[in-house]
């Protein structure tokens, strides 16, 4: 019984794994991020780092790595910005309690794609048959 259990299992994610093939990566193979990326520098650098260092990338993430490297971005602006509040203890109070949101939610997009030490057992590795 436990051998029909697994062997369901696999074919069911055999399935789940050529669902997602399917969509392929042609937009992101020519840097197509449909107009959600910012154009900065910073932008361009942050999302072909993330490309480098996610694995599995679809164009389904396309939305979702963009919006990470958006609040990277956005982070990196309020860093530079604390500096200069210093002085101003309310504004210095409202802009960190900013940055802490800011950074929940790229933790916890960098937990969904694994890049974080107690998630990065969890990503399965998902390698194409040369056809």
């Amino acid at each position: 019984m436990e051998v029909k259990y697994n062997s369901t299992k696999q074919a069911k994610e055999n399935e789940i794994q050529d669902l997602w093939s399917v969509i392929g990566t042609e937009n992101l193979e020519s840097n197509n991020f449909l107009g959600i990326l910012g154009d900065t520098e910073e932008h361009l650098a942050i999302i072909e780092f993330l490309c480098s260092v996610i694995p599995n990338l679809l164009d389904s993430d396309i939305i979702q790595i963009c919006l990470l490297s958006n609040l990277i971005v956005e982070y990196n602006y309020l860093n530079s910005q604390m500096e200069a509040l210093k002085d101003d203890l309310q504004m210095y109070i409202r802009t960190m309690k900013i940055k802490n949101e800011v950074a929940t939610k790229i933790d916890s997009i960098c937990r969904n794609y694994g890049l974080t030490p107690s998630t990065r057992a969890k990503v399965t590795p998902i390698f194409k048959e040369d056809e």
